[in-house]
């Protein structure tokens, strides 16, 4: 009875402190617990191989690399960077001073030792890496399957590459009017599911990384200057035509952005902000009959149609997104590294304008 009238008089000053705890100032008096004790807290650091994803966390006492093995942060850490190798770690096992013996904070305690209200005294110091392979084994099965699923990801993913990203391109637009963006949005989708899901997926990808590579203020400035593009949006549905034109008109624009002032756009279109989203709309489609089989995708759709009253085929799609959702796809199976460095081993752009360029330098048309 002692102990938990004790326990609860220890939770009771902590929150208590916490009220006028201000972690902003140096001058707050010290927390004393009711039975002045001294107090164990850790503070774990970890990071991803060299630091490419790193982070921190607390524990309510000293922990144990073995403990530290099975905990939810690392699992967490290791989810969100599902390529890595190892996983390092600095354990800081604190001691807040006290008399003795030393106890685990409680409850509000460890929400004040997050705080940094009891402070970093570092009793010791544990450093130490787990591969993988180690971690896995530790993980809850759905966790662990995702993870091996990334890993094996990086190792199937060999068929699309930047070369492989302009074929498509450059097929669709010997087939149709470039002008067109209609009929070039259709022949794209056509070409797109003719690919494995994946493969679509890293298309994506390798648009997404040309159009990063196009988001130079030069060349802002230049298609603003010619067609008013002037919004970040504007701008992005501006670069997605220049890649829509192909490889040989995107490298052109990009090491020299003054060229497009040289080109036949009269009466030219040059916003495409459809053919930012034309691989998501494929991937679901093509994933769905890659997981059920396009008897069973049919079937689906003639019912939902008959429930929904034929609301048409772009809705039905919007459904299916949300089941097979390309974006999450990229968030978990990044794109290769081998295919970044084709990519960027391709481009030369003239060096972008100095960092004190804005809009308001822009020479707008009236």
């Amino acid at each position: 009875m002692e102990k938990q009238e004790a326990v609860k008089y220890i939770q009771a000053d902590a929150k208590e402190y916490m009220r006028f705890f201000d972690p902003f100032s140096e001058e707050n008096p010290p927390y004393v617990p009711a039975d002045g004790a001294a107090l164990y807290f850790s503070r774990v650091y970890y990071w991803v191989d060299d630091a490419k994803r790193s982070g921190f966390c607390y524990y309510p006492k000293h922990i144990t690399p073995k403990e530290l093995k099975k905990e939810e942060n690392m699992h967490h850490a290791c989810e969100a960077s599902p390529h890595g190798r190892r996983l390092n770690f600095k354990i800081h096992n604190c001691i807040y001073p006290g008399k003795e013996p030393a106890r685990n904070v409680q409850k509000e305690e460890y929400i004040l030792a997050t705080m940094g209200a009891l402070g970093e005294e570092a009793k010791e110091v544990l450093k130490g890496a787990f591969f993988y392979e180690e971690i896995l084994p530790e993980m809850e099965p759905g966790k662990r399957e995702t993870i091996e699923k990334a890993r094996e990801w990086m190792r199937v993913c060999q068929g699309m590459d930047a070369e492989e990203f302009w074929k498509v391109i450059d097929e669709v637009n010997r087939k149709t009017d470039q002008r067109d963006q209609e009929a070039v949005l259709k022949a794209t989708g056509q070409k797109l599911m003719e690919l494995p899901a994946r493969d679509i997926v890293l298309w994506h990808q390798i648009k997404r990384e040309y159009m990063n590579l196009a988001d130079k203020k030069e060349l802002w400035k230049v298609c603003a200057e010619m067609n008013g593009h002037t919004s970040d949006d504007e701008f992005m549905d501006f670069r997605s035509w220049l890649i829509s034109q192909g490889k040989e008109t995107y490298m052109q624009v990009l090491e020299e952005p003054d060229s497009l002032k040289r080109m036949n756009l009269s009466g030219v279109n040059t916003s495409f902000e459809s053919y930012l989203y034309i691989a998501v709309d494929v991937y679901a489609q093509k994933k769905a009959v890659e997981t059920e089989g396009l008897a069973v995708i049919l079937k689906d759709y003639w019912n939902w149609m008959m429930e929904e009253g034929c609301p048409g085929e772009e809705q039905y799609i919007r459904n299916l997104e949300k089941v097979y959702d390309l974006y999450e796809q990229t968030v978990f199976y990044p794109l290769p590294e081998k295919v970044k460095e084709q990519i960027h081993s391709q481009v030369n752009p003239e060096p972008d304008i100095r960092s004190g360029w804005d809009q308001n330098m822009m020479n707008l048309p009236c």
